[in-house]
């Protein structure tokens, strides 16, 4: 311990930790974007603690995805003396769980409130509060400067004198995104409080009719500096003596009816991709953007096929083979029968197949989902960590943050995400502090599909939407169609 004076927490802190606490409390309003599982939860919790033993402090509200609420909850029992109420339910009930006497209060990112009706009560009930402190956990929930929840957080934000922006991922899908996010954390001291003025002020339009902002390169090093005035981040390699993480790709191939249902979807991709290649949906500079919404639901479409199954006309499910769920047998088979795993799905008809695997297989397992509430959440991961339960299966746009599960070192991916940061959170709820065995990671994948085209794309650190935007990239899934469909390769390509 670097002070004595930071053995006021119940577990001690890492050198990191109280080096990054050290730093919050020189400014008002920070950010802290360490990487998953340096323990950001606990720095946060330092830096209140420290707050109210010099009388700054003695109430503050946490802003987090659904899944993290459990998790402030356990940790702040775990660490601290203070007591924590979750907001949840109506807003009538939030409304009466604010009254109720504590430290810390925690609600969700859905449940900020609006500024009229019935919500609107609930913002000035904040606002009444008189907090001291806000953290803002998983702060890329505010990248969409125009979203209601953002603007309120915002307002929130600039009225409590202290806050706490945290993510281990904290550059979003677009670079100018920042701004957005850096005006939610610091009041806009570091690149201005108005989201126009500041787009303008750092970034050029590339995209004109079609915007796509690209930071302007004689501001590229100030930006850069700019980014950890007021922010700091420490890398995993940097700190904790973590295990390694080992990628195992499981192949399985399309059957008869999968086969000629996908082909003929890939053929529709195909024609769209070329269509737009060629049309002149261009800007002044002749830049090609492809039209998204005829695009996208067939990549998805190809997607449910390679899951054994497909909405049919009638919106209805058709059940095709399924050789990904052979797959996914196949590697648990492969699992020492004690060891505990995690399995990463993305559509409700997957969740059924897995479910109807795993009872085949007489395996304990429970489901994390959008309609898991925190409480059931904190139930799973308890079981999971200390009870009966051996596997978890967790959909991916619900669970993939702030989950503690290093009791585990296996995960499967049934099937991705479109989202890089969806693909590195889901992957550090193992690898974190307290892991002590290299993190395995299956990811399951149909030959010549699009799971490899994904799978690809997210070693290359690239969201599907971003990738369609960049001519190399559709160039490049034009060549693998082309070979799929037995069409002849453009030289280009």
């Amino acid at each position: 311990m670097i002070q004595a004076k930071f053995q006021i927490l119940k577990t001690p802190m890492f050198k990191h930790q109280m080096n990054n606490v050290k730093f919050h409390l020189l400014h008002n309003k920070t950010g802290d974007w360490s990487d998953c599982g340096t323990g950001k939860t606990l720095t946060a919790l330092g830096v209140f603690t420290m707050r109210n033993k010099a009388g700054e402090a003695d109430r503050m509200l946490v802003v987090c995805p659904l899944s993290v609420m459990h998790t402030w909850e356990l940790e702040v029992a775990k660490h601290t003396p203070y007591t924590v109420q979750l907001l949840t339910g109506t807003v009538q009930e939030k409304l009466k769980q604010l009254t109720l006497p504590a430290h810390i209060y925690a609600l969700t990112y859905d449940s900020i409130p609006g500024r009229g009706g019935t919500e609107g009560k609930l913002l000035e009930a904040l606002l009444e509060k008189r907090f001291h402190m806000l953290v803002i956990d998983e702060v890329t929930y505010v990248k969409s400067y125009k979203a209601k929840r953002t603007q309120v957080l915002t307002y929130l934000a600039d009225t409590i004198p202290f806050s706490l922006a945290l993510s281990g991922t904290f550059v979003p899908n677009r670079a100018e995104q920042i701004i957005t996010i850096y005006r939610v954390m610091d009041g806009g001291k570091t690149f201005g409080r108005n989201y126009h003025a500041a787009l303008r002020q750092w970034f050029h339009n590339v995209g004109f009719g079609f915007p796509k902002w690209d930071l302007k390169a004689d501001k590229e090093e100030e930006f850069k500096s700019r980014l950890f005035t007021r922010a700091v981040r420490v890398r995993k390699e940097e700190c904790l003596d973590l295990p390694d993480k080992v990628y195992l790709e499981r192949y399985g191939s399309l059957g008869p009816t999968q086969k000629k249902l996908y082909a003929k979807v890939a053929d529709e991709l195909y024609k769209e991709i070329t269509l737009d290649s060629s049309v002149a949906k261009v800007n002044g500079k002749g830049n090609k953007k492809i039209n998204l919404s005829n695009v996208l639901p067939r990549m998805a479409k190809m997607r449910q096929i390679t899951g054994g199954f497909v909405y049919n006309q009638d919106d209805k499910i058709e059940l095709l083979e399924n050789p990904k769920i052979d797959l996914l047998r196949e590697t648990i088979e492969c699992l020492p029968e004690e060891e505990k795993f995690i399995i990463y799905y993305i559509h409700k008809q997957d969740r059924v197949f897995i479910e109807e695997l795993l009872k085949d297989m007489d395996i304990n397992s429970g489901v994390i989902d959008g309609s898991t509430d925190s409480n059931s959440r904190g139930v799973l991961i308890d079981s999971l960590c200390v009870g009966s339960l051996r596997c978890l299966m967790i959909q991916q746009q619900s669970g993939g943050f702030g989950l503690n599960l290093q009791v585990c070192h296996n995960m499967i991916y049934y099937n991705h995400s479109n989202s890089v940061i969806e693909w590195q959170q889901s992957q550090d709820r193992i690898h974190r502090m307290g892991q002590r065995d290299d993190c395995n990671y299956y990811i399951l994948m149909i030959k010549d599909t699009i799971d490899e085209y994904l799978y690809a794309m997210m070693k290359n650190k690239m969201d599907l939407v971003n990738a369609l935007q960049n001519e190399a990239e559709v160039l490049r899934l034009k060549a693998n169609l082309e070979l799929l469909l037995g069409k002849r390769v453009t030289a280009s390509a």
